[in-house]
């Protein structure tokens, strides 16, 4: 009634002796079942790893006392499989040596590459209350939040109470680098991260687009395979693989719980990375790096999300169900009243506004105010545009009006 049933394998000299007294053959090895704890000699050939997702596996047999047995193997298992995990994970750990790189707080210029900077005066400043709880806060609307543009402490009327010197005053929320197993080393934070909230700057060496160049065909002759740019514009780069933070640790993900966003910090570009939903303790920090291909092989993407592309730099798959369904549907149903559009009428629908959209070619009469005969002008106005115009306008009625009218007040005087 069981396909499959949750094991592990025994060493033989562990096994009790009426076990080992037991004939078997060339090739067989011990196994004991979990949530009944028997005991069975088994081939490869019967036998399959563990996987994760052997826990959503339901009991199929008719008798009760077995489908609670199985339920309670899988469970055991599953704990089992996870301390195997962990031990890999320690293991592996204990034989890579830890990066090595020369930690560093900010941007350090290399060569002849150029590094912004402004006056005092010419730094923006925002209105905000400096009396206010949070001075510059993303509760209230900072003029220089919004653009994002961070204050400066000699030019905020807040001073030191100013919210927005994040970048400056290198405002991160604990975090540290970790072994991932077989995606390398990652960064986790160790407290809550709320939403829209500044986890790190990315920093390193800022070079040129020819140094980043030379560093490539470098790197590409020696094998290595592991690159830490980030573009800033179209001129300079940070490379955090000699020099950086804990930034560098942060792994590629296809699903990531962190983007990057440029910011104006005292007249310079920067680069931070900030919380896209609310990431609890003990998470590992992952952005998408958008890579471009440096080399002529894709690099292939081990994130594990449920979109993943397959490869960095490729646009993640789209797993919304109802996305394609919406495109298979032939009709879709409005909320607000029960009656049902057909595809047809949504296509007529649609070209009716691109032909609303188009400019009509109109032709009106506009009255001169010397008496003359009007004069016919054309134009070229949006629909939209025409009934404005034609609200403000004479209606051709009274034109036709005026113009008898004058005439009739010329046949007088004549």
């Amino acid at each position: 009634a069981y396909r499959w049933w949750p094991a592990q394998i025994c060493v033989p000299r562990y096994l009790p002796e009426n076990l080992c007294d037991r004939p078997y053959q060339v090739g067989e090895f011990p196994v004991k079942f979990f949530g009944t704890n028997d005991f069975y000699w088994l081939t490869v050939g019967r036998c399959f790893s563990f996987a994760e997702d052997d826990e959503s596996q339901k009991s199929s047999g008719s008798s009760k006392l077995l489908a609670n047995a199985f339920i309670v193997g899988v469970k055991l298992a599953k704990v089992a499989f996870e301390k195997v995990e962990k031990l890999k994970i320690a293991r592996i750990t204990s034989e890579v040596n830890k990066p090595d790189f020369q930690m560093i707080k900010s941007n350090r210029p290399v060569g002849n590459v150029i590094v912004n900077k402004c006056r005092i005066d010419e730094i923006s400043r925002c209105e905000c209350n400096p009396e206010s709880p949070a001075p510059c806060s993303s509760d209230i609307d900072c003029l220089n939040r919004m653009l994002n543009h961070e204050c400066h402490p000699s030019v905020c009327s807040a001073g030191d109470r100013c919210m927005n010197q994040r970048f400056v005053k290198k405002l991160y929320p604990k975090q540290e680098p970790f072994f991932t197993g077989f995606r390398g080393w990652g960064l986790r934070c160790l407290v809550d991260i709320k939403k829209g909230e500044f986890v790190n700057e990315y920093v390193g060496e800022l070079i040129t687009k020819e140094e980043c160049k030379r560093r490539l065909e470098v790197a590409n002759k020696n094998g290595i395979t592991n690159f830490y740019y980030l573009t800033i514009d179209s001129n300079r780069i940070i490379d955090a693989g000699p020099k950086g933070n804990m930034s560098r640790f942060a792994n590629h993900s296809c699903e990531p719980n962190m983007q990057t966003q440029k910011w104006v910090v005292n007249g310079d570009i920067r680069i931070g990375l900030f919380a896209l939903v609310d990431i609890p303790a003990f998470t590992e920090l992952t952005f998408n790096y958008n890579l471009d291909c440096l080399s002529n092989e894709k690099a292939i993407c081990r994130c594990g999300a449920k979109n993943c592309s397959g490869f960095i730099g490729e646009r993640p798959k789209n797993n919304s169900s109802d996305a394609k369904a919406s495109k298979s549907n032939t009709s879709i149903k409005s909320e607000s009243s029960n009656e049902t559009t057909t595809s047809e009428e949504i296509k007529n629908s649609k070209k009716r506004k691109l032909t609303d959209g188009k400019k009509e070619r109109l032709s009106i009469n506009l009255p001169k105010t010397n008496g003359s005969v009007p004069k016919k002008r054309a134009m070229s106005l949006a629909s939209n545009e025409i009934k404005k115009l034609e609200e403000k306008l004479p209606l051709s009625d009274e034109i036709d009006e005026t113009k008898e009218s004058i005439d009739h007040s010329n046949s007088k005087s004549d």
